[in-house]
């Protein structure tokens, strides 16, 4: 028996020694590409037929265990996906473990990037309450998914509705500056998408929380979201700019944003669009002043500069002209007055025609002109630099390239400009003579033809104010111009006295007022004339005289209105300079407007009430024409007034024979020093009678 086993064992070991011999032999008959693949696949059928340790099989060690890598995300991915949904998710997050709930808030973290399904309302409020858990890791991932989240519609909405907005905001303070940046986002696609956020934002004080991420912020992105949101919040809240700009000190944050960051766009547009908030609206004169105190102007002038993209520029002018019509009386703008001149010049040079502007946009001249005219107002500096850098001309030649109404919204505060740059300041007459001499007559009755109201009362302005100077007037006359101003002049004061028949407080569509009309066609007639062929052509104009009786004679104009009895008494009193215009004058009946205006409070009134009476009585009138209430007005008495001595009286006796200048001569010989040239008229009165605060002052007033 043990031989028979013996031989078996034998037998067997021959077999094995054999088949392996056969595998050796086999092996060294394949091919080397064989060998190889065999080493690397051999789990797909390709193995070598020997498993001896040979030199290949060690080379392909790396790449099988790189293969088995990959092949083990790939599964883990595929279990993963299938594995854990919302609910399981939730569950995790609720776990008693905290490496479970971390794990779960990372996993939510990872797939609220692509995946908007996970915005579920109890997946927010989960969120929410990890938020409060105190754990650094936990709150920044938790906030990230809420940030991603609030990137989908459904995940906005969930979030408002899961009243998780004072969270976000409380987070807005948070040391972490990762936390801050999730919530920020968050907070600013709330307010940005759902409109109902801002009323509740505002009472969670958001705006404070973000006032305080304006300074410190080294990110231009951060910085600009921020100030972006804080636009949303105030644009249309009076009670939050005022909140913002004073209880937060938002007004010098944004400034001083603006300072640090010229060089970021995006963090100058959204700081300028707040800055343009602020002083918008007729409750924002506070705000204003506020903001020029801390050089506003100045520091937008400086962005200005250096603002490459039309937008930005728009906007940043747009921002000047909202905050221009604070400025005071005394300040300097010369640098900002010469560059916005600067940015008419290149729009008048790229229009070549009528063609399209190729450097400053429509819009940017349109600006541009607007803060020209409130930085001119009543402002004597800014008027002299406009005259000194040569700015009639280039406000001339914008008009003269825009002469239609579409072109209203650079014309009037172009108009404007000039209105204010000819009249009170040490160069008006000089202004009013360059005016002249490139050729504005005809550009402004051009724009008077347009009969726009705005445009009209802008441009009557400019006529008043350039029929000054004797020589404007005589080229005037000279060059023909003079018969259609007249003519358009007269139709517009026509039309305003009938608007002002049918009703006293009569304003055209645009909000302007046919009593400032009808001023400004006034104070135009009485300055042209001055010239004796204007006087005798305003005589021959039979509808003309009717007109101004029932002006003066209307009780408003009696009542309070000084602009209008002065401007038309002045018309009266050149045109009764010679026999036949006495005569028109007494042929309708205007004793008792003149007697009125005798009484007057206001010395100018009384002054060219006198004057006209004068030359009325040396034109051949009756001594006792005047004398509705028994007293005799003739040589000697007819200043006398309301308790038998007028204001004028008291001024001392100042009427001449002559022209106005002898009218008011003591009164303005100092003027004449100053102005140095033949600057007489209503400019000169002005200097001498302080106008009521009641009066609109049409020739100088803001846009």
């Amino acid at each position: 028996m043990a031989t028979v086993a013996s031989m078996r064992h034998v037998d067997l070991a021959s077999e094995i020694h054999g088949k392996a011999l056969n595998a050796v032999q086999d092996a060294y008959a394949d091919t080397r590409w064989e060998r190889v693949r065999g080493a690397i696949f051999s789990d797909f059928g390709h193995g070598s037929r020997t498993s001896r340790d040979t030199m290949v099989s060690r080379l392909a060690e790396p790449a099988k265990n790189v293969r088995r890598a990959i092949e083990n995300l790939l599964a883990l991915q595929r279990e993963n996906d299938g594995k854990y949904t919302v609910e399981d998710l939730l569950r995790q997050m609720r776990s008693a473990d905290q490496e479970t709930v971390v794990r779960a808030v990372k996993h939510v973290y990872a797939v609220s990037k692509n995946d908007g399904s996970i915005a579920t309302k109890e997946m927010i409020d989960e969120l929410l309450r990890v938020t409060r858990s105190g754990d650094p890791e936990l709150v920044r991932n938790a906030v990230g998914a809420l940030s991603h989240i609030s990137d989908h519609p459904n995940g906005r909405m969930f979030l408002f509705r899961s009243e998780g907005l004072a969270e976000i905001i409380r987070m807005l303070g948070s040391e972490d500056e990762a936390v801050v940046r999730y919530a920020l986002t968050t907070l600013h696609r709330l307010l940005q998408h759902i409109e109902s956020t801002r009323p509740m934002a505002r009472q969670l004080g958001a705006t404070p929380a973000l006032t305080r991420l304006l300074e410190g912020w080294r990110m231009p992105k951060m910085l600009s979201m921020a100030a972006d949101a804080v636009h949303i919040l105030i644009f249309d809240d009076v009670n939050e700019r005022n909140r913002f700009a004073l209880d937060c000190d938002g007004a010098r944050r944004l400034i001083r944003l603006l300072t640090t960051h010229e060089d970021q766009p995006k963090v100058v547009m959204t700081a300028v669009r707040c800055v343009r908030v602020l002083c918008a609206g007729q409750d924002a004169s506070h705000l204003k002043h506020l903001l020029i105190e801390k050089d506003a102007l100045f520091v937008l002038y400086t962005n200005l500069k250096k603002a490459e993209e039309a937008r930005t520029r728009i906007t940043i002018l747009a921002c000047l002209r909202n905050l221009s019509d604070a400025v005071s009386n005394e300040q300097d703008h010369a640098v900002i007055v010469i560059a916005l001149l600067d940015i008419i010049k290149e729009s008048e040079r790229a229009i070549g025609g009528r063609g399209h502007l190729q450097g400053y946009s429509e819009e940017e001249v349109m600006f541009a002109a607007g803060v020209l005219s409130n930085l001119t107002c009543n402002n004597v500096n800014n008027k002299a630099t406009v005259y000194e850098a040569n700015g009639i001309g280039t406000l001339v030649d914008v008009l003269r390239l825009r002469p239609d109404k579409a072109d209203e919204m650079v014309t009037e505060p172009a108009l404007c400009t000039l209105r204010h740059s000819t009249a009170r300041h040490g160069n008006s007459s000089a202004a009013q003579r360059a005016f002249a001499r490139v050729d504005g007559w005809e550009v402004v009755v051009k724009q008077l033809e347009t009969l726009r109201p705005p445009v009209v009362k802008a441009a009557l302005g400019v006529v008043r104010n350039a029929a000054i100077p004797r020589e404007n007037r005589i080229s005037l006359v000279e060059s023909r111009m003079v018969y259609p101003l007249l003519s358009v002049t007269m139709e517009i004061l026509t039309s305003a006295a009938a608007e002002l028949r049918m009703d006293v407080g009569a304003t055209s569509d645009d909000g302007v007022s046919m009593w400032e009309i009808a001023e400004a066609s006034g104070g135009a007639l009485h300055q042209l004339a001055a010239h004796e062929t204007v006087a005798g052509y305003l005589i021959e104009d039979a509808a003309l005289l009717p007109v101004i009786k029932e002006l003066l004679e209307n009780p408003e104009t009696v009542a309070a209105d000084e602009v209008m009895q002065r401007e038309l008494l002045g018309v009266l009193y050149q045109m009764s300079k010679t026999e036949e215009g006495c005569a028109r004058i007494e042929g309708i009946e205007l004793g008792g407007a003149l007697q009125r205006a005798l009484r007057s409070p206001h010395p100018s009134v009384v002054t060219y009430a006198a004057g006209v009476m004068k030359n009325l009585e040396r034109g051949g009138a009756s001594q006792r024409r005047f004398n509705d209430d028994g007293t005799v007005y003739g040589t000697g008495n007819w200043h006398r007034g309301v308790g038998g001595v007028s204001e004028y009286q008291s001024m001392g006796s100042e009427l001449g024979d002559g022209y106005e200048p002898e009218l008011f001569g003591a009164r303005h010989a100092h003027n004449d020093a100053l102005h140095g040239g033949d600057n007489y008229g209503l400019d000169r009165i002005d200097h001498s009678f302080r106008m009521p605060h009641n009066n609109s002052d049409w020739f100088d007033t803001d846009l």
